[in-house]
C-alpha cells in the first residue's frame, strides 16, 4: 500500500491495471476462469486475516478483491474491499494510510453517504478519530450512525457497539468495554 498517489483512481495504488489484474485474481492463463469467484474469495480471505490479526495478509487479499471487483464491475464487492482495506490499515496502526484510504473510499463512486457503505465509512472514521485521540468527534460519529435508520439492523448495531468498546479499551476503560460486549450477548 503505502502513501503516494491516489488509491482509487485508475493507475493509482488500487487502480485497475489491465493484464496485471488478471494475473492478480487468476483471470487467465488456464487458471480459474471465473475471476468473480476469486475476487470474492480474496475478500473472504481479507476478513479471515482481520479476525486472525494479520493485517499485512488481509491488505494483500483486500487489494486482490478490489482489483477483481473493479475489473468485473462488482460494485458491492468493490465497496466491501475498500472498507476491508481501511479496517485492516487501522488494525496495522498506520493512521496516515487509513485516513488516505478512507478519503479515497468516500470519493469512490460505489459509496453513498445514505447507504450501508456510508455508515461503515463513518464507523471507520470514528475508529480512526479514536486512535488519533479525538474521542469527542469519534463519539459524535458513532451517535450519528447509531441514530441512522439502518441502525435497526443488528449487524450495524454490533459494529457501533464494537467501535465504542474499542474506544473504551484504547482509553483504558476495560469495564465499559466488557459491559458493551455483555450487552451484545
Amino acid at each position: 500500500l503505502g502513501r503516494g498517489g491516489r488509491g482509487n483512481e485508475p493507475g493509482g495504488r488500487w487502480g485497475a491495471g489491465g493484464s496485471q489484474v488478471g494475473a492478480v485474481v487468476g483471470g487467465g492463463g488456464g487458471r480459474c476462469g471465473d475471476g468473480r469467484v476469486l475476487a470474492r474469495l480474496a475478500l473472504a480471505s481479507a476478513a479471515l486475516a482481520r479476525q486472525g490479526l494479520e493485517p499485512a495478509e488481509g491488505l494483500a487479499a483486500a487489494r486482490r478483491a478490489l482489483l477483481g471487483a473493479r475489473e468485473r464491475g462488482l460494485r458491492n464487492l468493490q465497496t466491501n474491499a475498500l472498507i476491508a482495506a481501511v479496517d485492516l490499515t487501522l488494525l496495522a496502526g498506520d493512521l496516515d494510510d487509513a485516513s488516505d484510504l478512507l478519503d479515497d473510499a468516500r470519493r469512490d463512486p460505489s459509496f453513498s453517504p445514505h447507504e450501508w457503505s456510508g455508515q461503515q465509512a463513518s464507523l471507520l472514521e470514528a475508529r480512526l478519530r479514536q486512535r488519533q485521540g479525538d474521542a469527542e468527534t469519534a463519539s459524535l460519529l458513532l451517535d450519528a450512525v447509531d441514530h441512522h435508520e439502518l441502525a435497526s439492523f443488528s449487524v450495524l448495531q454490533r459494529d457501533v457497539d464494537d467501535a465504542r468498546a474499542r474506544g473504551s479499551l484504547e482509553r483504558g476503560g476495560f469495564g465499559r468495554a466488557r459491559g458493551l460486549a455483555r450487552a451484545r450477548g
